[in-house]
């Protein structure tokens, strides 16, 4: 018997609904793009495509998995500080790739496929709520045509996503998730991306609230990171960009590394 998940409230439910829709909108959207240049004269290609229809099929992923073990709010609000493609992130918009400002377009633009009381299109959403982001997204709106506030849902796309999910749909998103990222392969790699950040001063440091939060009353309001963190994430766009026999190639290297960094540093123990 398939298991129907509810979708009233945002929770897992409502999160796979919303994935699967970005998803069909990346594919949509970008598969026109290819051989387009956007608002800036950049050229859309196939490489750009792969990468992201990889984008999409990790899109909330780790939200869906956190909201299995943590309370809700808590797993949004971990998602939003991590994922490049929040604008309320630990990153700064010069450390955006132009993957995440296309990745937060269609996150925009999905709401109003699977929300009843969101019907802004993404480009009214972004002149309306955060036009101070519109010198880095203006330029994707322009690729892939969106730039109009009162424009028609694709149907299909909204038949495709106006309906229930059950939990074997969740299963096989996850194992996408994994089949996609690879995360299962990524010991070394893992372990030596944690060293970069701990490794000050080569990592990245934040503090929140930043300028996204401070501007909008509704995420000062629930704002509870205050301080100086030291950020650590990998670098998804890289890693998607690898097929299965480099990932397994690069994390050999990294283990190799990590094996030389710690032989060096037993050394120098041993050597006081």
């Amino acid at each position: 018997m398939r298991k129907a998940l509810p979708d009233k409230v945002p929770g897992v439910g409502y999160t796979l609904k919303h994935r699967t829709c970005v998803e069909l909108l990346i594919r949509y959207y970008c598969e026109r793009a290819v051989g387009k240049k956007d608002g800036a004269g950049e050229l859309f290609t196939a490489e750009d495509l792969g990468l992201m229809l990889k984008r999409a099929k990790c899109h909330d992923v780790d939200k869906l998995m956190t909201y299995l073990c943590y309370p809700q709010f808590s797993a949004d609000y971990y998602h939003r500080l991590f994922q490049g493609h929040h604008a309320e992130a630990l990153i700064t918009p010069e450390m955006k790739s132009k993957y995440d400002w296309m990745e937060m377009i269609f996150d925009w633009e999905s709401n109003r496929y699977t929300k009843a009381d969101k019907t802004y299109s993404a480009w009214k959403f972004a002149n309306r709520v955060v036009p101070h982001l519109l010198p880095y997204t203006e330029r994707y709106f322009e690729l892939f045509e969106l730039k109009n506030e009162d424009g028609e849902c694709i149907r299909e796309i909204k038949e495709a996503v106006d309906r229930t999910f059950t939990r074997e749909e969740l299963l096989e998103t996850f194992r996408e998730y994994l089949e996609t990222t690879n995360m299962d392969m990524l010991d070394g790699i893992s372990r030596e991306e944690t060293e970069k950040y701990m490794a000050w001063p080569k990592g990245s440091r934040h503090r929140r609230p930043g300028k996204y939060v401070e501007e909008n009353p509704k995420y000062l309001e629930i704002e509870l990171f205050d301080g100086i963190f030291r950020s650590g994430a990998f670098d998804m766009d890289r890693l998607l960009s690898l097929t299965e026999e480099e990932i397994e190639s690069e994390n050999d290297a990294a283990v190799e590394r990590l094996e030389k960094k710690r032989i060096e540093y037993m050394s120098r123990l041993n050597d006081k």
